[in-house]
């Protein structure tokens, strides 16, 4: 698989992200069994950075979770914190 085959716009790359998992054999409500969590907190990784759950979900795809959500992630391939509790680090506000 191309990384460049991944949607960009939020809502089509969730489909295809829902769409991978499925020919996996998973559903967000078994994954979300399987690790620990309710169907929900799955999907906010949908509109949310969730890292554990983003890592997650690219284990089962058999990518890295910045190959999926590379807007979340710093070059470093840390998680980008975005809440006022963690700000963006000033070398991310480009």
């Amino acid at each position: 698989m191309r990384i460049i085959d991944i949607p960009k716009e939020s809502t089509l790359r969730w489909e295809w992200v829902k769409y991978q998992l499925r020919l996996k054999g998973y559903t967000l409500t078994g994954l979300g069994k399987e690790i620990g969590v309710t169907k929900d907190a799955v999907k906010l990784t949908k509109n949310v950075s969730y890292p554990k759950m983003q890592k997650a979900i690219a284990d089962r795809l058999v990518m890295l979770p910045q190959e999926i959500w590379p807007e979340r992630y710093g070059k470093d391939g840390r998680p980008i914190k975005h809440s006022p509790r963690y700000p963006r680090p000033e070398k991310y506000h480009k």
